[in-house]
């Protein structure tokens, strides 16, 4: 029994590669900019968490969900090609805004990208405080797999990313 009926393959408007953007979240978004956010794919491990103030969740876009625990993300993309990576972040737990639940410190981790690391004990408070903080990385190549491949690496606490945004980057 096939649970698969068909398979649509459009063409683009060009060569390029197509921008890939996932939020953790169960189900795709829109953003303010009308650009379409994918939900949560190419994951391995972690969980799926909820920011804890439900009522504000609606409003919070990409930023409603993240993924936390020890994970990693591999995303397909056209190789060889370089890309612009942007990860998206938002302490849902630390912090003034949480009862003074914890501050900096609470939570640091590490990212690493096709296996260099690319942040180094990061802190979420400790940069960015109650605002949400992204962090851009350019030029990375596509793994020899074709991919971006992401790892959340725990220091104190668990890591967590609400949403990753990879762009190929312009030719020259």
């Amino acid at each position: 029994v096939s649970l698969l009926n068909a398979v649509e393959i459009l063409p683009t408007d060009s060569e390029k590669p197509l921008p890939v953007r996932i939020t953790t979240s169960p189900f795709s978004i829109t953003d303010s900019a009308n650009q379409r956010w994918l939900s949560d794919r190419y994951f391995r491990g972690g969980r799926r968490g909820q920011v804890p103030n439900s009522i504000e969740t609606l409003n919070r876009g990409i930023y409603s969900h993240d993924r936390i625990g020890s994970f990693r993300y591999d995303i397909p993309v056209v190789s060889p090609g370089k890309y612009r990576v942007t990860l998206y972040f938002s302490e849902p737990w630390f912090g003034e805004h949480n009862l003074g639940n914890g501050g900096p410190g609470s939570r640091i981790f590490n990212v690493s990208c096709n296996g260099s690391l690319i942040l180094k004990n990061f802190d979420i408070l400790a940069e960015g405080g109650t605002n949400p903080v992204t962090k851009t990385f350019d030029n990375i190549p596509a793994s020899a797999q074709g991919k971006i491949e992401l790892s959340f690496i725990p220091v104190v606490n668990y890591p967590l990313v609400n949403a990753i945004e990879i762009l190929p980057e312009p030719s020259h």
